[in-house]
């Protein structure tokens, strides 16, 4: 999977840090962080079949895009746990 990135980001790392260190919850969105720098955070994201857990919230403060590179559904909820 390649990227490109058309300009500059649009926050400097002073405003992604204050992001993420004002989220309600965890922002910890996917089982490892893979790689970070000022475009990106690249996450590993895996969950066997049925796995996960609705109780364990997490904050998207960032942009994000997800790349499914297995055949699965994913499934979401806000943190009140609605669809």
């Amino acid at each position: 999977v390649c990227w490109e990135f058309k300009q500059r980001p649009r926050r400097s790392e002073a405003e992604v840090r204050a992001l993420l260190s004002s989220a309600i919850y965890t922002t910890c969105v996917g089982t490892d962080l893979l790689f970070e720098n000022e475009y990106c955070r690249a996450w590993d994201f895996y969950l066997p079949p049925g796995g996960g857990d609705a109780g364990e919230p997490h904050h998207h403060v960032l942009d994000y895009a997800f790349v499914y590179v297995a055949k699965g559904r994913l499934l979401g909820s806000h943190h009140d746990r609605s669809p």
